[in-house]
């Protein structure tokens, strides 16, 4: 069994073991399905026209991340309230992503491999057929 420890002890009172059994995989991946769409939501903005920054990806995608942890740790609104205020997002982040790591064997999108500048100039690609002579 494959299991993470977020040692929260210093601000919810104590250290979380969560295990991959069955329903912390499902929540985990519904979790995770919403950073891709958060994600994918931006891009599609981004396709139309509006402008997104790194900023914006980065704040949907911890946005999700705390949602996810949120269910997945059973916290209440005060806990949510403090795992968000006063714990190192890094160390959060990183929880999230040794589970998903290791639990669902994907990855979580950063923004430091998230490439937007090929999401604006999508439609300027040639189809490879016209480019051949």
């Amino acid at each position: 069994m494959k299991q993470a420890t977020l040692k929260a002890s210093n601000v919810l009172n104590r250290d979380f073991t969560i295990k991959d059994t069955g329903a912390n995989v499902k929540i985990l991946a519904v979790s995770l399905n919403k950073v891709f769409g958060a994600t994918n939501k931006l891009d599609a903005e981004v396709e139309k026209g509006k402008n997104h920054t790194w900023v914006d990806y980065s704040l949907v995608i911890a946005d999700q991340v705390y949602s996810g942890l949120v269910e997945l740790l059973h916290l209440d609104k005060e806990d949510a309230k403090k795992l968000e205020e006063n714990m190192s997002y890094s160390e959060v982040f990183d929880f999230y992503k040794k589970m998903v790591n290791d639990f669902l064997q994907m990855e979580v999108p950063e923004v430091n491999t998230l490439n937007l500048d090929s999401t604006e100039n999508e439609g300027e690609k040639q189809d490879p057929k016209e480019q051949e002579d």
